[in-house]
């Protein structure tokens, strides 16, 4: 077919939860859990199958990606209580994206394109996803007596979230006059927020347990040919950020307490990787007349900032 051909998909996953627990009591027990999912069935997939043939004239556009608020997953979680001799609060908030970013060839392309120019190649094949996850809990809990405040919140860019390209064994891309590019781009930022304060006259304890983690892969793997091209670019490049700021403040007459155990990882699985031949070793093959590129791009971020004070007479 003349002019631009191919297949795209585009899709944004958006997953809340939130919720305000208030009590008043003698002794006043609260607690409440927010968990917003984006599960691996949600995922931006574009695949060409192993007996498909596709064949332009024109340039050839083959991508999956997050557009709009992209893959976002937010829990927000706020307890407050007042009591006469007991109060204690545990509020928990889970965000958790697990979503992939797919392209998948399995056949062959081809086209007479001679279009040379990155991000318009006269075979694109590209995948780009943006996860963002956020778990926030607020507490506030005051007693005549003895005060207790808990928080868990855990934000996730979990593995299965992956962005990838892959070219399977026996598929082929062909432009001999043009550019052929394959790449995978994501963004990554799983972010975690609590702030908790405990007061009472007898005493008072604040306890945080914050995990932000980041953990899917970002890649691009040619088990398959580039039989004809005027140049190659197979790129994946990859942001990821992993975030918790964190404070708990705690107050009471005899006694008083605040710990707060934090856990910021860009992980393992995390990789950034540029593949060729990685299943089918000497079956995959690159040619072209032009430069072939194989490259690799990462920045990992991890912040965390914890604040914990508590005061008392005793």
């Amino acid at each position: 077919s003349a002019g631009q051909s191919g297949g795209q998909k585009l899709a944004d996953n958006t997953a809340n939860a939130a919720s305000t627990v208030f009590g008043v009591a003698v002794v006043g027990l609260t607690g409440a859990v927010g968990v917003a999912t984006i599960t691996s069935n949600a995922g931006i997939l574009a695949t060409v199958g192993p007996s498909a043939s596709l064949t332009s004239s024109g340039a050839v556009l083959i991508d999956a990606k997050t557009r709009n608020t992209n893959n976002t997953a937010t829990a927000n979680e706020d307890g407050k209580g007042f009591s006469l001799a007991l109060t204690a609060s545990l509020m928990a908030a889970v965000a958790q994206d697990a979503a992939p970013v797919r392209v998948t060839i399995g056949g062959s392309v081809s086209t007479t394109s001679n279009s040379t120019t990155p991000g318009a190649a006269a075979i694109g094949v590209y995948a780009n996803g943006t996860n963002f996850t956020d778990a926030e809990v607020e507490v506030l809990n005051l007693s005549l007596g003895i005060s207790v405040g808990a928080s868990v919140s855990d934000s996730e860019v979990q593995s299965p979230a992956a962005v990838e390209v892959i070219g399977s064994a026996g598929s082929s891309l062909s432009a001999v006059n043009g550019l052929v590019e394959m790449t995978a781009t994501s963004n990554n930022h799983a972010k975690t927020h609590s702030n908790l304060a405990s007061g009472g006259l007898l005493g008072a304890i604040s306890v945080a347990v914050p995990t932000s983690l980041v953990s899917g892969q970002t890649d691009v793997s040619e088990d398959g040919s580039v039989a004809h091209s005027a140049g190659i670019t197979i790129a994946a490049s990859s942001t990821n950020f992993a975030e918790s700021d964190d404070q708990a403040f705690s107050i009471g007459l005899i006694g008083a307490g605040a710990v707060i155990a934090s856990d910021a990882e860009v992980t393992g699985t995390a990789g950034t990787d540029a593949l060729v031949g990685p299943n089918s070793g000497s079956g995959a093959s690159l040619t072209s007349t032009g430069n072939i590129q194989v490259l690799a791009y990462s920045n990992n971020t991890v912040g965390s900032s914890a604040n914990s004070t508590a005061g008392s007479l005793a």
